[in-house]
């Protein structure tokens, strides 16, 4: 069974902290979706209900940037350097730029689909 691609992020996406996510997962399930609705909340004048958007969503914000690093072979603690201002930019840049681990490591096996190589083909 081949996976999906949806752009909706799942519950385990957003509550559980264990696992690894792709840069991809990162930006559009992650960073995207919650400035969409932070947005559409903004500008439809709905500011109370925009406050608890964003109050609830801190812990899914807090979990996807540890998955994040767990897929780049970082410890989840090292979203913690994002408290320290201008450390946090590169925080920022690592979790969202850095290549994920191809290999399985001690937070999980590779998000990343398996490619074959030319030995499979022959």
């Amino acid at each position: 069974m081949e996976k999906t691609l949806s752009l909706l992020p799942d519950w385990n996406f957003l509550l559980s902290y264990e696992g690894r996510i792709t840069r991809r997962d990162y930006w559009l399930k992650g960073q995207l979706f919650f400035f969409i609705v932070s947005f559409l909340l903004q500008v439809s004048s709905l500011y109370s209900l925009s406050m608890i958007f964003f109050i609830l969503s801190l812990y899914s914000m807090v979990v996807i940037n540890i998955k994040r690093a767990h897929d780049i072979n970082k410890s989840g603690y090292f979203i913690l350097l994002s408290l320290i201002p201008l450390l946090n930019i590169w925080v920022f840049i690592v979790l969202g730029f850095e290549n994920s681990d191809p290999e399985n490591n001690q937070y999980g096996p590779s998000p990343l689909p398996k490619r074959k190589t030319l030995s499979a083909y022959m």
